[in-house]
């Protein structure tokens, strides 16, 4: 699910390079409020989206709420660096996947949209529906939450 169309585009275009294309659906969708009920899937994957969120809390809530018990939730994000190390990111990871002015801007703006590692450990450690909910550093840029639901 997304609320881009041009991510759902890209997506689609994705799966159907690799040949999965008649095994998943794309859906337009708001994570704060998924349109499946409660326990409807055995896993979740966010990938790069809790820094474009209003309410990462109300998305994350709603991620729980859709798994099944013994469901699986794994959430990766870009961590944010220190303000100092922003421009640097962006020149050296920017440039080596080749980013163009804007996509630079983009990355930028991403940046330092994004939480850090403990400002997620803090936000998942007031979060009771979701214990035992493990927040990991990852790749230097990168976080993961992991969550298992009971």
């Amino acid at each position: 699910v997304d609320l881009s169309a041009n991510m759902l585009a890209l997506a689609q275009a994705e799966a159907c390079r690799q040949g999965a294309d008649d095994r998943i659906v794309f859906e337009t969708a708001d994570a704060e409020a998924l349109p499946y009920p409660e326990g409807d899937f055995d896993m979740v994957i966010c990938h790069a989206m809790l820094h474009h969120l209003a309410d990462p809390s109300a998305a994350l809530g709603e991620m729980v709420r859709v798994l099944r018990p013994g469901g699986r939730l794994l959430v990766k994000d870009i961590a944010r660096p220190p303000a100092w190390a922003i421009p640097l990111y962006v020149a050296l990871l920017g440039g080596a996947v080749g980013y163009n002015r804007e996509e630079k801007a983009i990355y930028e703006e991403s940046l330092r949209a994004a939480y850090t590692p403990g400002e997620i450990r803090e936000l998942v450690r007031g979060f009771p529906f979701m214990p035992g909910a493990r927040v990991r550093s990852c790749f230097v840029i990168h976080f993961t939450i992991e969550y298992e639901k009971n």
